[in-house]
C-alpha cells in the first residue's frame, strides 16, 4: 500500500453527484509539505511510515490551521497498540489490515459526510 493519499472531494456538474479525487504522495514530508500549502478534505496515512511516524504527522496536522480539522484515517496492523497510539494523537478511524474495501468506503462517506444515495 502507498504511504499517503490527499483527497479532495468535489461536486460533479449533476445535482447530487460528489467524487472523491485521490492524490498518492511518496513519503510524510511530501505529505506534510502538501498539507500544509493546499486545502484537502481527507488524509489516509499507514502507521508505519517511512521518515517518522504517524503520531508526529497527526501532531502536526491538529497544530495548524490550514489542517486541524481535516479528517484522518490510519491504516495498519489490528492491534490494540497501533490503535492506541492512531487515536491518542488524534485519528479520527483506524483501519486494519488487510483492509475491507467496504468498510473503507463507509469510513470516507462518514468522514465527508457524503450520502450514498447521491
Amino acid at each position: 500500500m502507498f504511504p499517503f493519499a490527499l483527497g479532495k472531494a468535489s461536486a460533479l456538474g449533476n445535482p447530487g453527484e460528489r467524487t472523491l479525487v485521490v492524490e498518492e504522495v511518496d513519503d510524510d514530508l511530501d505529505a506534510w509539505t502538501r498539507l500544509a500549502s493546499e486545502s484537502f478534505d481527507l488524509v489516509v496515512t499507514e502507521f508505519h511510515l517511512p521518515l517518522s511516524n504517524c503520531q508526529e504527522l497527526l501532531q502536526k496536522i491538529r497544530a495548524h490551521d490550514r489542517t486541524q480539522k481535516t479528517p484522518v484515517i490510519v491504516v495498519g496492523e489490528d492491534s490494540d497498540e497501533a490503535h492506541q497510539a492512531a487515536f491518542s494523537a488524534k485519528a479520527d478511524m483506524f483501519l486494519g489490515t488487510p483492509i475491507n474495501l467496504v468498510q473503507l468506503f463507509k469510513s470516507l462517506q462518514a468522514l465527508l459526510r457524503l450520502d450514498a444515495t447521491e
